[in-house]
């Protein structure tokens, strides 16, 4: 009975001992790995900054100007922007990405650090301006080809709204000041114009298809849709604008080819309520 006691107390104690050396030898082989992590932070400053160097080039050469980083090249894509991100992200400058502790980084990475914040500052400012300047484009009927100065024979597309140029013009807040932000306002400016013509040419044709029209009324009527740039919407009033030519006795053909100044602000100082007319045509 004995000898079976102290059996069992002796393979408790080999137990013990067996998970002892096993404990030290975890901990001894994990002090190492972590070791081998500090010592392979340590030596991966050089090349983390050459690879930081390269990718702040790739960056750089989507500005027109890498000094003023305003203005955006115009062959640089969405895509282009999010490739460079990814190896951006990839580049190992903090405790976390080495899986060591904050105090064992590597003095000089903190250089790498301020590098990687700068980089991906610029590529968000890349990536912002290439998303509104999308949603400006959707705007025209067609693209914008010069993103450095402003293109004033731009055509609004026919179903363009108010709400639509509203949201833009929220997002841009949001930018700094700058020149890039100058033109895209420009851009914003010259859709809203057209829109707001648009608009007040409807609402005087809705007025004078119940109220009496001057001659002087139907003439710059005329006027301002001559300055309307989408050729499908000016066409859209010449139903209507004929029947008005009949009205006040004038020449129903409309000129659809003057020289269209974008800029034109619609302005209805000169309405004035006039007297009823019972007949709608």
């Amino acid at each position: 009975m004995l000898k079976s006691v102290f059996g069992k107390i002796g393979v408790l104690i080999i137990a013990i001992i067996a998970v002892g050396i096993c404990a030290v030898g975890y901990q001894v082989e994990s002090h190492r790995q972590y070791q081998q992590r500090v010592v392979y932070a340590k030596s991966s400053v050089s090349q983390e900054n050459k690879r930081l160097n390269s990718l702040e080039k790739q960056v750089n050469s989507f500005y027109q100007n890498s000094k003023e980083k305003q203005f955006i090249n115009q062959n640089v894509k969405a895509m282009d922007v999010t490739k460079v991100k990814a190896e951006v992200d990839g580049v190992k400058v903090t405790a976390t990405d080495f899986n060591i502790k904050r105090e064992s980084l590597p003095l000089n990475i903190s250089k790498l650090t301020n590098k990687k914040k700068r980089i991906n500052k610029d590529l968000d400012d890349v990536s912002a301006k290439l998303k509104l300047q999308e949603k400006i484009n959707q705007l025209f009927t067609e693209d914008i080809d010069n993103w450095q100065k402003l293109d004033s024979s731009m055509v609004i597309t026919e179903k363009l709204s108010t709400e639509q140029i509203g949201d833009i013009t929220d997002e841009l807040e949001f930018f700094p000041n700058g020149n890039w932000k100058d033109l895209a306002q420009d851009y914003v400016k010259l859709a809203s114009n057209q829109v707001n013509l648009v608009d007040t040419i409807q609402r005087k044709i809705k007025k004078y298809k119940k109220q009496i029209i001057t001659y002087d009324q139907y003439l710059d009527l005329i006027t301002q849709s001559k300055q309307v740039s989408n050729e499908k919407i000016r066409n859209s009033f010449k139903k209507d604008f004929d029947k008005f030519a009949e009205r006040v006795g004038a020449d129903s053909e409309i000129e659809t080819n003057s020289e269209i100044d974008n800029n034109t602000e619609a302005s209805d100082n000169d309405e004035t309520d006039s007297e009823i007319d019972t007949v709608e045509y």
